[in-house]
């Protein structure tokens, strides 16, 4: 807050008292409290009248319902020293959105803060053994600023949410700076620190300036792609201001893991120009509809506001999605949407390819949440079968009841490729002509483990189980269908087809 350029103040105020008198330090109080109810007192007044408060954060809260932590983070935690640690690249160069500066920019200026800091150490051992009042009061008047918000905002960390923002250290910007030059002064002689002064507006003004190529990449137009794009999973639908989402790219399958990113890519485009500001939000829901993942923001990082879409133009919006830990094996839905970049309550009406409407919002897939690794990996033999988009039945396994007739069947699936869309399984058991005595068709694991969250290479373990007089039995079949009802071919065996046979009398 600028509030605690108080702080400073104070302090060069008590120095003005002892120095220059009761009369000058209560004349300095006027005229400065005068300039602070010129600049601001409007504004407090005004706070205070329609809020009852002088800083109203009970009426922002509830307006910023996630600002609050449930709980402050503790001052030993990993988790507190990592937000502090982000700091010293956030207060010199995160371009919003994660844009970062690259890697050797952090690292000069990282070395010219610990050699600030080295140089600070000796100047005071250095004013110990021969004092200079002027001197002493620079320092103390910078450490007071520079402490009094650095330790404002580590209580704001433990508290808040998103507040590990180095720009939050901006009101005491000159003071840090005042560190940095006493710091280097240190080990330059007297006579030359004009030269130092004139190195450090060179250095500092270099490395604003290096940072423009950074900021143009950052920021420039995506790059248009083709019109002939293959998207894992096509929609084709329209939000209501022109926004449209083409499809969508999950290339390592719709499973997530805590620790494990799962990478997405969204397809946009328009047909008209947009003629407002919409925020994007992708939120992953589990149960009770708890955010697992959020991201609310402008696209591409924040470089394509919707307003600058160009009509005909697609492009590509990469994720990254990171779960929390998790206890045991769930489903989530991950949805899309719209709304004014100034009103979230105002989520904007999304529509089908064929017009008609779908609601607020665009469920792109089902997310599987896997709290542990894969329990194990297909086989490297044979399959029993494959079917045309790459699912393979590694092994089955008849049941039978007392009576030595079929009652369930031990599946084992899995697949070459992330698969993009839901099957079901059927499994019928038949007579010698071909008549269905039994039939069950499911989800894999009663639809916990559908087809569209199957990762390459997982191991899919499935038992099915049915009722039905089978005592005539001659054989037991299994496949695939959409949801469409349309059986899956069969690419392996050749003489397969839409069925296989996965027992025989």
């Amino acid at each position: 807050s600028g509030l605690l350029v108080a702080v400073p103040v104070t302090v060069v105020w008590i120095i003005g008292w002892r120095r220059y008198g009761w009369r000058s330090a209560l004349r300095g109080a006027m005229l400065g409290s005068a300039g602070f109810l010129l600049v601001a007192g409007f504004w407090y007044a005004r706070l205070r009248w329609l809020y009852g408060e002088w800083l109203p954060m009970s009426t922002i809260q509830p307006l910023l319902p996630g600002l609050v932590r449930a709980a402050p983070l503790e001052p030993t935690s990993t988790d507190f020293w990592d937000r502090v640690d982000w700091l010293r690249y956030s207060y010199w160069g995160v371009f919003g959105y994660g844009v970062l500066a690259p890697g050797a920019y952090y690292a000069w200026v990282h070395w010219l803060m610990g050699t600030a800091a080295a140089g600070l150490l000796v100047l005071t051992i250095r004013w110990l053994l021969r004092p200079r009042t002027a001197q002493w009061l620079a320092l103390l008047l910078a450490l007071t600023w520079s402490g009094a918000v650095f330790i404002f905002l580590l209580n704001w960390i433990r508290t808040m949410n998103f507040s590990d923002q180095g720009r939050l250290l901006f009101p005491a910007a000159a003071a840090f700076g005042l560190l940095l030059v006493l710091g280097w002064g240190a080990f330059v002689p007297t006579r030359w620190q004009r030269w130092l002064n004139a190195t450090v507006i060179v250095v500092f003004a270099g490395l604003a300036t290096s940072q423009l190529s950074t900021l143009a990449a950052a920021y420039a137009l995506p790059e248009p792609l083709p019109g002939d794009v293959a998207y894992d999973r096509p929609f084709g639908v329209e939000f209501a201001p022109g926004m449209q989402l083409l499809g969508i790219d999950l290339p390592e399958g719709a499973t997530a893991q805590p620790g494990v990113p799962l990478p997405l890519t969204l397809y946009f485009t328009t047909n008209r120009p947009i003629d407002g500001h919409y925020t994007l939000f992708l939120h992953l829901a589990g149960n009770g509809d708890r955010l697992l993942y959020q991201f609310d923001g402008v696209p591409v990082q924040g470089r394509h506001p919707t307003r600058q879409w160009r009509p005909g133009q697609i492009f590509a919006d990469r994720y990254t999605i990171s779960v929390p830990q998790i206890e045991t094996d769930t489903m989530a839905h991950l949805s899309l949407g719209f709304y004014p970049v100034d009103d979230p309550t105002q989520r904007q009406t999304v529509y089908a390819p064929a017009g008609n409407l779908i609601g607020d919002r665009i469920e792109l897939a089902q997310v599987r949440l896997a709290s542990e690794p894969p329990a194990g990996l297909l086989a490297s033999g044979s399959p029993l079968a494959v079917w045309s988009n790459g699912i393979q039945l590694e092994a089955a396994q008849l049941l039978t009841d007392a009576q030595g007739r079929p009652a369930g069947v031990d599946l084992v699936w899995g697949t070459d490729a992330a698969v993009h869309e839901d099957y079901t399984v059927f499994v019928q058991v038949q007579d010698a002509q071909n008549r269905v005595l039994a039939q069950m068709d499911a989800w894999p694991r009663q639809g916990r483990w559908p087809t569209s969250t199957w990762r390459a290479g997982e191991r899919v373990e499935d038992t099915l189980h049915w009722t039905g007089d089978t005592t005539n039995w001659a054989r037991v079949i299994a496949g695939l269908y959409d949801r469409e009802q349309r059986r899956l071919p069969v690419s392996a065996p050749a003489h397969a087809e839409q069925i296989v046979e996965i027992a025989a009398r």
